[in-house]
């Protein structure tokens, strides 16, 4: 039994470096989404630095929020 070999879309686009099986269109295609998707270190660094600051802010916001919840005749 022969396998088809199916060139589809994956988490991880660098599976397909072997890409001699696949129609030019859909070479095209593995190509044209790695370059949409593409993100420099410096800005990924960026973004993880963003999204670590803003956890943060959100941790140390959150004893304030609860104290919120507490009925000023309880305190």
């Amino acid at each position: 039994m022969l396998a088809h070999k199916h060139c589809t879309i994956d988490d991880d686009l660098n599976q397909y470096q072997d890409l001699e099986h696949c129609q030019p269109a859909q070479k095209e295609a593995v190509q044209a989404i790695t370059e949409l998707f593409a993100v420099s270190e410096n800005k990924l660094e960026h973004l993880i630095n963003g999204i670590e600051q803003e956890m943060k802010r959100g941790l140390t916001q959150q004893g304030e929020n609860d104290l919120k919840m507490i009925p000023s005749f309880i305190a």
